[in-house]
């Protein structure tokens, strides 16, 4: 098996001082979505206070838009950590890449840099409340889950499980066997989220978007697969007929959208060339 696809370590286990913040990670994966992962990393800079935010990781599927040249220089001026792979290794393959990178990472830091949870972001979200990383890991840490996030059910299986566009747990807890890492399906996190299930993990809800603490614009992966008529990728069919955003169908998702897009583009000075991008997201921090 790809190392790309596995887990090569169990998480290390820290013990956190009650009276330190948790301290998150966020992950995310990239394809083709230039513009809305510099807003992400936008809005975890303006949105998120230093001390909360520990380190963010973002792995790039081979896109060709741009999106590596910009997130290069975005790690050269230390806003987050990129892994670039050279083809297309899927989500959730991306997804344990970005993990391995931080179990890594948690061998080598001291207490005061350690990971406490880790936090999935799709590329096409963005932090809107500044308390997001406050009242999710409050939340996470008080009721002692495993994982936390939006609940929903499907057609294809009848257990309720978290959305993975924004899911947020403790790696101490998921993070090693027998709880299975994401896999190469068109929902990564249902393999590890019926696997927590089974260990009687405990997964909880939380309104990321019903409360507006996200806002997930939806679809944008599938939305340039389409638009790029890229038949070689293993969700094409798919998005010939889902390739339109949906917000999660929250009321007054799409105007929170447009309202920190629009925020985003004035800090860009409406320009979307990578130096204008850089400038904006560097210069960004947590508004009052």
């Amino acid at each position: 098996m790809d190392v790309a696809t596995s887990r090569k370590q169990a998480w290390p286990t820290r013990r956190r001082s009650r009276m330190s913040p948790a301290r998150v990670a966020v992950i995310s994966v990239n394809y083709n979505t230039r513009l809305l992962i510099a807003q992400l990393i936008y809005s975890l800079r303006t949105r998120c206070a230093p001390a909360e935010l520990a380190h963010v990781v973002v792995v790039d599927n081979g896109s060709r838009d741009g999106s590596q040249e910009l997130l290069a220089q975005f790690e050269h001026a230390g806003l987050c950590e990129v892994i670039l792979n050279a083809d297309q290794r899927y989500h959730g393959p991306a997804l344990n890449q970005a993990m391995n990178r931080l179990a890594e990472r948690q061998t080598r830091v001291g207490e005061q840099d350690a990971i406490d949870s880790v936090w999935v972001l799709d590329s096409d979200c963005v932090v809107v409340r500044q308390d997001a990383v406050r009242r999710s890991t409050d939340a996470l840490t008080s009721s002692r889950a495993a994982l936390a996030g939006q609940k929903s059910s499907n057609a294809w299986h009848v257990q309720e499980t978290i959305g993975l566009y924004s899911l947020l747990f403790d790696p101490a807890q998921v993070w090693r066997d027998p709880i299975r890492p994401f896999d190469d399906s068109g929902e990564p996190s249902l393999a590890l989220q019926l696997d927590c299930a089974a260990a009687r993990l405990r997964a909880i809800d939380f309104p990321f978007t019903r409360e507006g603490y996200v806002v997930h614009r939806g679809r944008s992966t599938l939305a340039e697969v389409y638009a790029r008529g890229d038949r070689d990728n293993a969700h094409y069919s798919w998005a010939v007929d889902h390739h339109t955003p949906h917000f999660n169908e929250e009321p007054g998702a799409a105007e929170g959208w447009q309202r920190l897009s629009a925020e985003f583009a004035a800090a860009c000075e409406s320009k979307v060339d990578d130096a204008a991008i850089l400038r904006a997201c560097a210069r960004a921090a947590p508004s009052a």
